[in-house]
């Protein structure tokens, strides 16, 4: 189980690469945890005590800068699950680039979620938001409206100089990454990067288009409501730089929650038929983490979600 928390829970400094702006609340660190039971107790200690983060920057200049954001979070155990409204949100989320087909094993297993919610008495809607189908290209935008540097500069850090991406991508290409220090998907989109930044291509629709779909999800998932989400289409994709280049818009699903800054709990639902692992995402509005780890709390009591040991399917 993992749980990426609400934006601006724990502070980032101290990471490599080094977050700049709001992209402190984008890549939010988070726990992950085997027992579901353990994540708000490991997400309270490490949203905690800011003296320890590695920063020059005191806690009131961190809360006026907006890096930071304190929460006080109810007991997961305290909450009533049968008391929740479920959103459930089939579709995979999409881009203009290709996305995978989602995985009828995937299907199966968000079924079996939705299903378990149902006869615990939760309140159950499906829904479509239509920016979704541009996830990916949300993300991507409103990531590099933020950044403010590079990413060629980002992924150069604690290195004497940034590194020349179209340079650093021919020398990973002709030696198969042997005289890199960088994997091919992250020179690939420091190139893009650079490319956009040069010549200038923002697409400032596709930023409207993301504050409006945050505005969206926050009104659909206002009081104690979670949603059910997909994660990637496929089970876990195999290692190597050559498919995740291919797949990378595959990772919209998760990229979007990152950038609304909404948390969202991953939750393992075993194992596919060839063993390799599955899960959803039970997402909540600002603030309300309780909500999506009780959710993974209770889906594991009833044995629809849990971690196996992948490639071993007893099933």
């Amino acid at each position: 189980f993992g749980h990426k928390p609400t934006g601006g829970s724990i502070p980032n400094f101290g990471t490599i690469p080094t977050c700049h702006g709001m992209v402190h609340r984008f890549c939010q660190l988070g726990p992950s945890c085997r027992h579901p039971e353990d994540l708000m107790p490991v997400l309270r200690l490490m949203a905690g005590p800011l003296s320890l983060a590695d920063t020059d920057m005191d806690e009131n200049m961190m809360l006026q800068n907006g890096y930071y954001e304190k929460y006080s979070w109810p007991d997961p155990n305290e909450v009533d699950v049968s008391n929740l409204k479920v959103i459930v949100v089939w579709e995979q989320p999409g881009s203009k680039f290709p996305v995978s087909r989602r995985s009828k094993e995937l299907v199966q297993a968000q079924d079996r979620v939705v299903e378990a919610l149902k006869q615990a008495g939760c309140e159950v809607e499906t829904r479509t938001f239509l920016h979704m189908r541009k996830a990916f290209d949300i993300w991507s935008e409103m990531l590099q409206e933020e950044q403010g540097h590079e990413f060629a500069e980002v992924i150069s850090d604690q290195q004497d100089q940034t590194i020349w991406p179209i340079y650093e991508l021919l020398k990973w290409v002709f030696t198969a990454g042997k005289k890199s220090n960088h994997t091919l998907p992250a020179l690939g989109l420091a190139v893009v990067d650079r490319v956009i930044r040069k010549l200038n291509l923002s697409d400032k629709k596709t930023l409207e288009h993301g504050d409006e779909l945050k505005a969206e999800l926050k009104a659909a998932m206002k009081g104690d409501t979670v949603m059910i989400f997909p994660t990637l289409p496929v089970p876990a994709p195999k290692h190597g730089p050559l498919p995740l280049l291919l797949k990378f818009a595959d990772a919209g699903a998760a990229g979007i929650m990152n950038v609304l800054q909404f948390p969202a709990t991953a939750v393992p639902t075993g194992l596919s038929s060839e063993g390799l692992p599955t899960g959803i995402q039970v997402v909540a509005d600002h603030g309300k983490d309780h909500l999506t780890i009780a959710i993974a709390q209770y889906l594991n009591r009833v044995g629809v979600a849990g971690w196996k040991p992948p490639l071993r399917n007893e099933e």
